[in-house]
């Protein structure tokens, strides 16, 4: 039964690089999911400010003009400020998912050649 004690040291080490890849993960849902909705946060800003420039306005088609004219500058501030907001998470989210990727291959490397160094480890019978 010499390789027992490697295959339990195999299990253990996958088993502590899952829970441990599961605890950095923890937060990246949360960046993934800011940097997708902002866009369409200030996309609806740039809706409503658009349409909202409109009320009051009488069926003369150049104050018509006038109003649009004025509104779309204003209504693009939304848009752009949600695509601000969606690029630092974006970027966050990149890099941490990266980082991750390759602390995990690092974990994995670690524990194989934690097995090797057991495997040929020699061990002693006391009688």
């Amino acid at each position: 039964m010499p390789h027992a004690m490697p295959n339990a040291v195999k299990r253990a080490s996958a088993r502590s690089a899952t829970v441990t890849n599961g605890e950095m993960k923890r937060g990246l849902n949360s960046l993934a999911s800011i940097a997708v909705t902002a866009p369409f946060i200030g996309f609806l800003g740039t809706v409503i400010v658009f349409f909202g420039s409109f009320r009051g306005i009488g069926s003369e088609k150049s104050a018509l003009l006038i109003s649009w004219a004025k509104a779309l500058p204003e209504s693009l501030v939304p848009s752009a400020l949600g695509l601000a907001v969606a690029v630092v998470p974006f970027y966050f989210y990149r890099y941490l998912s990266a980082r991750l990727e390759s602390f995990g291959i690092e974990i994995k490397n670690a524990s194989l050649e934690l097995v090797d160094a057991l495997a040929n480890f020699p061990t002693r019978r006391w009688l």
